[in-house]
Formats: structure tokens, sequence, C-alpha cells
């Protein structure tokens, strides 16, 4: 499981560089997003480059279901 939770964590990664470098001015919602998290959730930040992989996860999802 470890390794696969590597595998899929470079993939995203990997998204994320993509996507920030095609929409770069999603860094401030990405660390703005972290900041709520760690504020009101208890989150801890895993890096915008993780974070805009998962954004361009979702967004490729809800692209397919057409609601984007």
């Amino acid at each position: 499981m470890a390794i696969c939770g590597g595998i899929l964590s470079s993939l995203m990664n990997k998204q994320g560089v993509d996507l920030l470098k095609l929409e770069p001015s999603l860094v401030a919602g990405v660390i703005l997003g972290s900041l709520i998290a760690m504020a009101f959730l208890g989150g801890i930040p895993v890096g915008p480059v993780m974070a805009a992989g998962l954004a361009s996860v979702l967004i490729k999802i809800l692209r397919a279901l057409n609601i984007l």
C-alpha cells in the first residue's frame, strides 16, 4: 500500500505541476485552501504542488460529469 501511495502521490504531483504551469493564478487559491484547512479543520499542509494535483483530479472529474 505504501508503494501504491507513493506512485499515486507522484502522479498527482505531476498533474499539479502541469496545472500550475497552465494556470499559475491557482497558487493563491491552493494556499488559501491550505490555510483554511489548517486553521479550522486541523489540517496539515502538504505543499502547493500536491494540492494542485488534487485540484487537477477534481477538475477532471467535474468536467467528466459536465459540471465544469
